[in-house]
């Protein structure tokens, strides 16, 4: 079985690259905080392996990026054949395709056009972002070298 986590470098797909086997993929679709996060991962030393999409001119406005789940869930799978596709969503979560439910419908949709099954998994959908650190075993003081894109610095994500 081929298993996919999707990195970022943030405490939640940190914590998951550490806690479950599988290929550590990092995404780079021309965020613009993708070397932060990249930086991050170097950081905490991630073993991870990189997908460029290039688009020239691509321009994110906002922090939340429609359908972007839904998307890395298809490349995963394009590029790495995976039957699971983990990524970091929690409880409380607030993004629309982050959810439970989401996931499922990406399963089945994903699944419908790779011709096989396919898992779109998050470990953590029953805890908070404080259960899961309270939780980590490993390094807590790592914890302090991620990077969110949701905790803007300097008018930088």
């Amino acid at each position: 079985m081929k298993r996919v986590k999707l990195v970022s470098g943030g405490i939640d797909s940190y914590i998951m690259s550490q806690e479950y086997e599988g290929e550590n993929v990092y995404i780079d679709f021309g965020q613009p905080y993708s070397e932060e996060e990249r930086a991050a991962l170097d950081r905490l030393g991630v073993d991870y392996e990189t997908i460029v999409i290039s688009k020239p001119g691509a321009a994110f406005g906002n922090i939340y990026i429609p359908d972007r789940n839904l998307a890395l869930a298809c490349v995963a799978e394009m590029y790495y054949g995976a039957d699971e596709i983990y990524m970091a969503g929690l409880k409380d979560d607030n993004c629309a395709d982050k959810t439970e439910a989401e996931f499922e419908i990406m399963s089945a949709t994903v699944s419908r056009y790779a011709g096989k099954q396919v898992r779109i998994i998050s470990p953590y959908w029953s805890k908070t972002k404080g259960d899961i650190i309270a939780e980590f075993r490993g390094d807590k003081q790592k914890l302090t070298d991620t990077f969110s894109c949701y905790k803007p610095h300097d008018g930088k994500p």
